[in-house]
């Protein structure tokens, strides 16, 4: 990996005009291969230390989510996406229903 690091100047950048859409586009070639975490949230729930501590192999814990709600996908905590569960082969994916404007 290389550590040259390019500057983008972003001043007299003005949303909608069309000098901004070449800042835009350059600030995105410099973050486009950074590599982000995303969550799935299927639900959760409550339980106390001891119940924790009790956990064993084999145990089903109950969601507070039903199967056929939306599951949401999370970057860095922030809510971005919804879907539904899917299964491509045997691996588990995610059909997006919703996406959030970023």
């Amino acid at each position: 990996m290389s550590n040259d690091v390019e500057g983008v100047v972003l001043e007299n950048a003005v949303e909608g005009a069309v000098g901004a859409k070449v800042v835009t586009d350059k600030l995105f070639s410099v973050v486009k291969d950074v590599e982000v975490g995303l969550s799935v949230v299927l639900g959760g729930t409550t339980l106390t230390v001891e119940a924790l501590a009790s956990l064993k192999e084999g145990e089903v814990l109950a969601l507070d989510q039903l199967s056929t709600e939306p599951v949401d996908v999370m970057l860095n905590g922030e809510l971005i996406a919804r879907g539904s569960i899917v299964v491509v082969d045997d691996n588990f994916g995610i059909k997006l229903t919703e996406v959030s404007e970023f």
